[in-house]
């Protein structure tokens, strides 16, 4: 299952909720985060809040597209229908 996020770093707080719909269309689930954009540190906080609040584990997200991007792209492996529907509650 793939999961497309904008995310902001540098954020006030930690925080999942709404879509953001761009210029071709596409939607991607809008994140934000404390961690600064630096050495992968805004990946990794993006990766644990997911987790988080989708109560799945850290190690099954991973980063396919978008490393250095505010628009990112990430595999969940093996994903259950039940991960699946936590993952999409995320949006609000």
């Amino acid at each position: 299952m793939l999961v497309r996020v904008r995310l902001t770093p540098n954020a006030r707080a930690d925080a999942i909720g709404g879509i953001h719909v761009d210029a071709e269309g596409k939607s991607w689930l809008k994140a934000q985060v404390r961690a600064v954009p630096e050495k992968g540190r805004a990946n990794t906080a993006l990766v644990e809040l997911l987790a988080k609040k989708a109560g799945i584990a850290k190690s099954r997200f991973v980063l396919e597209a978008g490393s250095t991007s505010r628009k990112k792209t990430l595999r969940l492996e093996h994903a259950s229908e039940a991960e699946a529907l936590a993952l999409a509650a995320l949006a609000g």
